[in-house]
């Protein structure tokens, strides 16, 4: 019987400074597994081709603007040609073992359509950070359901993975959303298909100054997954409140606490 094959899509834009780590946690993954690494760079202006350059052979690259980081994930997918496919954003890091991890999983559930692991988050050095953070969204994760998704988003992006059949099904990301196009992704999959859940972290999440998840942007990313909550709940309107509940918790401890 052949290996899974597991492709990893990563959307880059002048992010050199974090690319080779990131690139390296893909590569240095280890395991009974066949391994397709997609790198699309949106014609970066600093070092980014540079070190692309020095994966030649390892990584498919391409470096060329694009119509923004969704656009370039999608594209990506289209380029796969692996049974799981996932996307690891520029900045953030898969664990030792994760690949493996998940390559069992599916095998084992053969039915199983999508996966979602726990993760841990870093700062800009790599340094480990909101540590409350982590382990409530892990709490969250091993008590999964699609009503609890409704109420609030407890898939970390870098540790989901999903068949590459489901975009035929499901459907690709929505390139209208920027911010939260991936709790977007997460209800439309939800909605079909239970996840297989792994009760470990498969990756770093890196919250830094320069990402989507800055307090400066918080309120408008908050904002927009309960709008599509909303749009998800209209049958089940207490299931709204409970996010609106939580947009509130999320956003004050966050901004205030520092978790």
């Amino acid at each position: 019987m052949l290996p899974i094959k597991i492709s990893v899509i990563t959307p880059s834009f002048n992010q050199g400074h974090f690319l080779r780590q990131t690139i390296e946690s893909v590569l240095t993954q280890k395991g009974d597994f066949e391994l397709e690494y997609i790198v699309m760079d949106g014609g970066s202006t600093d070092n980014s081709v540079e070190v692309l350059k020095s994966f030649d052979g390892r990584v498919q690259w391409t470096s060329q603007k694009d119509a923004g980081q969704t656009a370039a994930i999608n594209e990506g997918f289209r380029r796969a040609s692996g049974q799981i496919v996932a996307w690891l954003n520029s900045d953030d890091l898969y664990l030792p073992g994760t690949l493996q991890c998940v390559a069992e999983k599916f095998g084992a559930q053969p039915d199983g359509q999508w996966l979602i692991g726990g993760f841990e988050m870093i700062d800009e050095a790599g340094r480990p950070i909101r540590r409350l953070h982590s382990t409530y969204k892990n709490f969250l994760i091993r008590h999964y359901s699609y009503r609890l998704l409704l109420t609030e988003n407890v898939c970390p992006q870098p540790s989901v993975f999903f068949k590459k059949s489901t975009l035929d099904v499901v459907g690709y990301l929505s390139e209208g959303e920027y911010l939260v196009m991936d709790y977007d992704y997460w209800l439309r999959l939800g909605a079909r298909y239970e996840p297989i859940i792994v009760d470990r972290p498969l990756s770093l999440f890196r919250f830094h100054s320069g990402s989507k998840t800055q307090n400066s942007q918080l309120r408008e990313q908050f904002g927009r997954e309960l709008e599509l909550a909303h749009e998800h709940t209209r049958q089940k309107p207490w299931l709204y409140w409970l996010h609106v509940l939580n947009y509130w918790k999320t956003l004050l401890l966050y901004r205030w606490l520092k978790w």
